[in-house]
């Protein structure tokens, strides 16, 4: 991903809804601040812009298995 992109998490529309989720930054590069979305079950999104480049590990914080790392370059 290239530095300065914007990632955007999409939860499902309301037919759809499963389980509550969230995002949170569990680790990311040097000089970023930590950021956590609002849980959320449906018709929800939550963009940010990673603007420092670096390893950024995210987590659901209800769901630890649910993790994702992105690299920016």
């Amino acid at each position: 991903m290239a530095k300065g992109a914007t990632v955007t998490f999409k939860w499902p529309s309301a037919e759809e809804a499963g389980d509550v989720h969230d995002v949170k930054l569990k680790s990311g590069p040097k000089g970023v601040k930590k950021f956590h979305s609002e849980q959320a079950s449906a018709d929800y999104s939550y963009k940010r812009k990673l603007t420092v480049a670096g390893t950024y590990k995210l987590v659901c914080t209800l769901h630890e298995e649910m993790k994702v790392t992105l690299a920016v370059k």
